[in-house]
């Protein structure tokens, strides 16, 4: 009769095995968690950042070919930019309705509200889309201007400028990405001589407190294409 063995690992073999695979499961999966949000994060940049652009080529056909922010004054461009986008909820920005509170890009200090509360789009997809459009008092040294913010994953976090939040301002028949180098924003002729901070380049950083940080983000995430990887793998 022959003798027949059975082979087999011990307690100690599948233990020490599975500790292997926990160790190599805690070092990778948080990394392809990172990897996957960050190019979810880029696909809704590149579509916010398309279906925007869209409506502004429509509206410039639609108003001879040209269109200027600062032919628009307290808060009538929204109601003209609205036109050309399938709306979920479109109507002034109401904090107490859901709305989230934006951090800056350092997430140290609440992001500029006063940038989103001339208007806001609701897309079908979730995009939510800010505009900021004041009145202009004769006694300022404010000029009529339009920006518009885009919220590219909806009411989802992170909730913060530069991360999920991006703006453009609307220039001489331009949508012009802020951050670059032709971005008329400035904060002397916007937000009046007293602004504290340095350059514009200050607002795209993660040490600066300032409520503006944030703002010069959308240029970087246009031209650096490891610019949400390098967020999210924080």
């Amino acid at each position: 009769m022959g003798i027949k063995k059975k082979f087999g690992f011990t307690l100690a073999e599948v233990l020490i095995t599975l500790g292997i695979i926990g160790v190599v499961a805690a070092l990778t999966i948080p990394a392809l968690i990172n990897n996957y949000r960050a190019v979810e994060m880029k696909t809704r940049f590149d579509k916010a950042y398309s279906v925007i652009s869209q409506a502004f080529e429509l509206m410039k056909i639609d108003n001879e070919g040209y269109v200027d922010g600062r032919n628009y004054s307290g808060q009538t461009f929204v109601p003209v930019f609205q036109r050309y986008f399938k709306t979920v909820q479109a109507g002034q920005v109401n904090y107490a309705k859901g709305l989230p509170t934006y951090r800056n890009f350092a997430g140290n200090a609440n992001f500029n509200q006063y940038f989103l509360d001339d208007g806001t789009l609701r897309l079908a997809d979730g995009i939510l889309i800010f505009i900021e459009n004041p009145f202009i008092y004769a006694d300022t040294q404010y000029n009529a201007h339009v920006y518009i913010f885009a919220d590219i994953n909806g009411l989802k976090k992170p909730n913060m400028a530069g991360k999920d939040l991006f703006g453009f301002q609307v220039t001489d028949n331009k949508l012009i990405p802020m951050g670059a180098n032709d971005n008329a924003i400035q904060k002397d002729s916007y937000f009046g001589n007293g602004t504290s901070g340095n350059d514009e380049d200050d607002w795209c950083n993660e040490t600066s407190k300032s409520p503006y940080n944030g703002l010069s983000c959308t240029y970087k995430a246009l031209n650096d294409k490891n610019y949400f990887k390098k967020i999210f793998k924080k």
